[in-house]
């Protein structure tokens, strides 16, 4: 049996309730489905553009809604605190960051550790120890772990706008041959 039909949720999680009410489905805010035979590949921004319009909206203008509690209605304003992405895929599909291959860690970015196993086809990702603080046990443990003990700082971090001139840049090299 193949699969013909796929259907992208978008779900919107609302953050400000207690913990034990905040991931359960009642309280889920389903924004948007995507649907199709293969998904939304690059056009994923395309579909998710009436979603941010709406947001933006509810942070400028506020909707009007009605308090059950004081029987009235009032503006509502919010705005989106965090944005979390939960799996790897997605995250490849709306940052345009590989998440297979060598360099697959987003935090690592050309720091990533990684080692091809030729036997399993596939990559292995080392050097974890690094993101643990600098006196922390498991840094000088090379019995436990790969032989080695780990005394490099952990990666920088790396903003957006740092990422976005190194893959405009990256680009040039590209379309000049040099890359």
């Amino acid at each position: 049996m193949s699969i013909i039909h796929r259907t992208w949720p978008v779900v919107l999680i609302l953050c400000n309730l207690p913990p034990w009410l905040c991931m359960k489905q009642p309280f889920f805010i389903l924004a948007l489905l995507i649907d199709g035979p293969h998904g939304p590949r690059n056009d994923t921004d395309v579909y998710l553009q009436p979603l941010i319009e709406e947001l933006k909206e509810l942070w400028t203008e506020g909707v009007l809604t009605f308090d059950a509690s004081t029987q009235q209605m009032f503006r509502m304003q919010a705005t989106v605190l965090m944005g979390t992405n939960l799996d790897f895929p997605v995250l490849a599909i709306l940052s345009g960051w590989s998440t297979k291959g060598a360099l697959a860690c987003p935090s690592c970015n050309v720091e990533t550790q990684s080692l091809w196993l030729k036997n399993f086809r596939k990559y292995c990702y080392m050097g974890h120890r690094r993101f643990l603080d600098q006196g922390h046990n498991f840094r000088k443990d090379a019995i436990s772990f790969d032989g080695t003990t780990e005394t490099r700082p952990r990666p920088l971090h790396l903003s957006g706008l740092v990422m976005a001139l190194i893959g405009s840049l990256l680009s040039v090299l590209v379309v000049r041959g040099i890359a």
